[in-house]
């Protein structure tokens, strides 16, 4: 396997790995781990550079012997009570001084260094009216805010119609909402944080003002949002084919799938924008039965349940190959085109934009 050292040249030295002790599971906590505390145990001589690109690290909670040969064996067949947690640097969340896992496998791990503050985002959906399936897996509730600024906020997401988010922080002892009406957020401190209530659907992103007590401010997005988006591109996937996919989160009993449009628009890689008014399509799921040992695929219709009390339907548009800008997507009442508009469910302005270059969603 290749790896890049912290001079930036490539060595094929092998797998590095580092044997972390007693490792919690997400439902027990996070892994917080300092980076200086991370050496290469393998004797290869790749030592852990913080973000490095390209490197990949092996955090076995029971290490034997893994080589670069054995490792796709490795985390291919391995128990999954046992197996371990691989590292991407590349490929995973975190903020300025620190990356996370986000659940990868079994463990929630967040590597930091100098600097780190993090925001815990209360996870558990017993607190909530709204959770979102995929948040149960990959929901990334430890939020680095250091090195933030009003306009270069950390973000994170909150369902749309959620009342309420609840923030755990240290030493933080002043939350404001900044450019908003001051009625429509109610901020509450509790025993470890400050419960964010919205009281009004008019803004889709608040940025929050989090001061320290000794007067350092750090900044925090939420997000509200309804809408979960990927791409879909595999590397032998015609430009004709591929497609960028939406699905609409929605109380539920309170719509269906002939409820709602998706007002696409997409961005070309010379910025020409191309308008499609979207309506639900089946939502058809691929996944690997390990037990069976077999691909599996599900056919669930035009709706399916997607977390606690929502229900969602799918989207698709072709973004006419990999070298688009990105597509800027509202979620509109079923009747609105670009010519005619009935109503906005979730975005505001031209719409939520997925950016290609980032494949996340931009809230300005």
């Amino acid at each position: 396997m290749a790896r890049r050292t912290s001079s930036g040249s490539v060595t094929t030295a092998g797998l590095c790995y580092h044997l972390f002790e007693n490792l919690k599971r997400p439902e027990d906590g996070i892994n917080y781990i300092e980076n200086t505390s991370i050496t290469d145990q393998s004797g290869n001589g790749v030592n852990y550079v913080f973000k490095q690109p390209n490197a990949d690290w092996v955090l076995p909670s029971d290490f034997n012997s893994i080589t670069s040969e054995s490792f796709e064996d490795y985390i291919g067949n391995v128990d999954k009570d046992t197996r371990g947690v691989s590292i991407m640097a590349i490929a995973f969340g975190g903020g300025n001084n620190s990356i996370a896992t986000n659940e990868d496998w079994l463990f929630q791990v967040v590597i930091y260094r100098s600097g780190y503050k993090p925001v815990v985002v209360g996870d558990n959906p017993d607190d909530y009216t709204y959770f979102p399936a995929r948040w149960g897996f990959n929901y990334n509730y430890n939020i680095d805010v250091s090195d933030t600024t009003a306009s270069s906020p950390a973000v994170v997401d909150a369902y749309l119609k959620e009342p309420i988010i609840k923030l755990k922080v240290d030493d933080i002892v002043s939350v404001k909402a900044l450019d908003v009406n001051p009625a429509a957020v109610t901020i509450t401190p509790t025993l470890d944080g400050y419960d964010l209530a919205f009281n009004s659907s008019y803004y889709d992103h608040i940025t929050f003002e989090l001061k320290s007590a000794t007067s350092k401010s750090y900044y925090l997005m939420v997000a509200r949002t309804a809408i979960d988006v990927h791409d879909d591109i595999t590397p032998d996937m015609a430009d004709e084919d591929i497609k960028l996919i939406t699905r609409v989160m929605y109380p539920t009993g309170t719509a269906d799938e002939n409820t709602y449009s998706v007002v696409a628009t997409v961005v070309s890689s010379e910025g020409a924008k191309k308008v499609y008014t979207l309506s639900a399509e089946d939502i058809i799921e691929t996944y690997y039965d390990f037990q069976e040992d077999k691909w599996v695929t599900i056919n669930h219709g035009k709706t399916m349940e997607c977390g606690k009390n929502l229900t969602c339907s799918e989207f698709s548009v072709k973004t006419g190959g990999r070298n688009y800008q990105g597509v800027f997507l509202n979620v509109v009442k079923t009747g609105s085109s670009a010519t005619r508009y009935s109503g906005t469910f979730s975005g505001s302005g031209e719409g939520n934009f997925f950016d290609s270059k980032t494949r996340k969603v931009i809230y300005e």
